[in-house]
């Protein structure tokens, strides 16, 4: 404003150039001096005013915008704006909806009409965006929170403040909307009028991951008045449960009656009844009951009485069974939501679903649950005590045992603890797990219904799935130990029991496997005792026949080792025997010999007389010994004679010799 005043100053001086002339050439100089120095003065003061006044309007005529900057203007002087604007558009005072762009801008005094600020480019980063507040604009109606959103392509147009804020019609309200506005900034640089628009903060983008889908809430959009929707996915969902259902009870109800066929038929002592108030008292038997003639009945055991169910009641409950209809599908379906589903653009919980990629979706207008279309896996694990037995076996064949304790821990991830089964009241505690499946199509009426997987899985799963396997493996018919000797029997009953349930939710299970069960432990101590008792007495007998075999290979090996001294000792034998059999025959002969001898001794002693007879005896002997032991006998070399009669002379002959000893007297 300086600048122009000067400026005006000048242009003034510059026409006040001639009697400022005259002030310094007076009459006192010639005339031609005069003239000439009036016209310079006043050609100069002229043009130096003129130069100076021009210098001082292009300077408050000009403005340079930076590259990465907008500029905003603000009018000082002008008509006062409408009531409740806050955006000049026809030249009033105050903020205006006209920006400058980068570069240099010439307007004949704008910086003196106007208050010109730079502010910085609008950037928006990959994967996020930005939510526009619009300060002025038309009014919002009323119960809508959000503006309209921009039609498709005319994003550019409703970011010039401008054409945002230019009427509809000569004299109409704004095109645009004040307040938050439901379009985004998606990732790029813009040049907005901030006057006009409030940015947010960036936002990161919806991105919806393969194997999943998205299900938008909108709170923005028209109200859905039409009939209330059902997928068509959830109507056949509930078509297949009524199936599964009408299957399991017909089985049921047929099993009934072929176990009622089975029985022998009972006159005058079965009795029919159809209440429990015709049933007998407490404590009374059935027996007691007046019996109807010709009637065959079995008994329901209930806590209170026992209530009959004859072969007709049983067929007509059968031939009630009928699956449902669509419509009774949709009505009953209908139910299960909590909030309707309706078409896209509507306020509430959208039918279609959003595939994966990526979404630049306002978070004031919508909220987007992600559900998972891919199988999940909710493990129901640990939280209990786990007790053993440890058997060992001693040495001497006897069995110990020792109890210890194990805490098991619920994992992390698991959907719940381990189920605890009450069985032939025994806690059965089992470990389990469950494939389930939300389809695309059905995803919208599970959030619908329920909310996200989490929700589903603590408030419609882990529910049904307790009552269901509770109710199975709780049966009277089962036993304890058919939960791990029958496991594959009853996990297709629960199977069977948990889909119809879970296809009313929107859900498909797929399967159901069992874990490891705790069956008490003093339960399984028998059979494990029995079972090592008959695996000791296999290896008792089994060591037994092991030792014989082994006692008679060894002997086998010994007799072997010792064959040459069998041998031997067998051939020893025999000649013993042989030997013994020649010393028989030479003892007979020798006695027989003896005999002779004597015989013939007798008749010699007879004839020389018993001293001769054994002087002759023994010289004999003597003979016949040096006979066979020659080295006994020595040759004299002197010839001894001697008296003629006794053994002097035989002594002489032999010589000194042991023979010629035992011959010689002893004195």
């Amino acid at each position: 404003m300086v600048w122009l005043i000067l400026a005006v100053l000048f242009i003034i001086l510059a026409a006040c150039g001639k009697p400022i002339s005259k002030l310094f050439y007076r009459e006192n100089y010639r005339e031609d001096v005069m003239i000439s120095g009036r016209r310079k003065v006043f050609l100069g003061v002229t043009i130096a005013s003129s130069f100076i006044a021009l210098f001082l309007i292009m300077a408050t005529s000009y403005v340079f915008i930076d590259q990465d900057k907008v500029g905003h203007l603000k009018r000082i002087y002008g008509a006062n704006m409408p009531a409740g604007r806050v955006i000049a558009v026809d030249g009033e005072k105050g903020p205006q909806a006209e920006i400058l762009p980068p570069g240099f801008h010439f307007r004949l005094f704008i910086n003196v009409l106007y208050e010109v600020e730079e502010k910085d480019i609008v950037s928006v980063s990959n994967d996020h965006y930005r939510i526009l507040t619009a300060f002025d604009g038309r009014t919002l109606p009323e119960g809508q929170y959000l503006a309209d959103e921009w039609p498709d392509g005319m994003t550019e147009s409703f970011l010039n403040a401008e054409y945002f804020m230019s009427p509809v019609a000569e004299g109409g309200e704004p095109r645009g909307q004040k307040g938050p506005q439901l379009s985004v900034l998606k990732p790029g640089q813009y040049r907005l009028n901030r006057y006009l628009f409030d940015v947010s903060d960036e936002v990161q983008a919806t991105e919806i991951e393969a194997g999943s889908v998205g299900v938008i809430k909108s709170n923005v959009g028209t109200v859905y008045t039409d009939k209330a929707i059902v997928p068509k996915s959830i109507i056949e969902s509930y078509l297949e449960a009524s199936r599964l259902e009408i299957s399991l009870r017909r089985t049921a109800l047929e099993q009934e009656l072929k176990t009622l066929e089975s029985l022998p038929p009972v006159i005058d002592t079965v009795a029919t009844l159809a209440t429990p108030e015709a049933a007998p008292e407490s404590g009374d038997q059935a027996s007691d009951v007046v019996p109807e003639v010709g009637v065959t009945a079995i008994a329901a055991v209930a806590p209170s009485a026992p209530i009959f169910r004859t072969q007709e009641v049983i067929q007509k409950d059968l031939d009630s069974l009928r699956e449902l209809t669509e419509d009774e599908a949709y009505s009953r379906a209908l139910t299960n939501l909590s909030n309707p589903l309706v078409p896209k653009g509507n306020i509430g919980v959208w039918q279609e679903v959003l595939l994966p990629g990526r979404y630049y979706l306002n978070k004031l207008a919508y909220h987007v649950t992600m559900v998972d279309t891919r199988v999940q896996t909710w493990t129901y694990e640990g939280g209990y005590t786990r007790r053993y037995f440890d058997l060992t076996v001693n040495p001497d064949g006897s069995i110990t045992q020792k109890e210890r304790e194990d805490d098991v821990l619920q994992p992390d991830g698991a959907a719940d603890s381990a189920i605890v089964h009450k069985v032939e009241g025994w806690d059965v505690w089992l470990d389990s797990r469950i494939l389930v499946q939300v389809t695309p199509d059905n995803a919208p009426f599970v959030v619908a219904s329920v909310g996200n997987l989490e929700e589903v899985e603590n408030r419609i799963i882990t529910p049904m799935y307790r009552s269901v396997s509770r109710n199975i493996l709780g049966n009277r018919k089962n036993r304890v130990l058919d939960v791990i000797y029958d496991r594959q029997t009853q996990e297709a009953q629960v199977e069977a029991g948990i889909k119809p349930e879970g296809l009313k939710s929107g859900l498909i299970i797929r399967d159901v496997r069992f874990g490891d069960p705790y069956v008490p432990p003093e339960l399984l101590i028998p059979g494990k005792r029995q079972q090592l008792a008959m695996q000791l007495q296999t290896t008792f007998d089994q060591e037994k026949v092991a030792q014989e075999t082994r006692i008679q290979a060894e002997k086998k090996k010994a007799e072997a080792e010792q064959q040459a001294i069998l041998m031997k000792a067998e051939i020893e034998k025999q000649a013993a025997e042989r030997q013994k059999e020649r010393d028989r025959l030479l003892g007979e002969g020798e006695q027989l010999r003896l005999e002779a001898v004597a015989k013939g001794q007798k008749a010699q002693e007879d004839v020389l007389g018993p001293k001769l007879t054994f002087e002759l005896s023994v010289i004999r002997e003597m003979l016949a010994a040096a006979k066979e032991h020659p080295e006994l006998v020595k040759v004299p070399h002197i010839l001894v004679t001697g008296e003629g009669g006794g053994l002097s002379g035989a002594a002489a002959i032999l010589g000194e010799s042991t023979l010629t000893r035992a011959l010689t007297p002893s004195k």
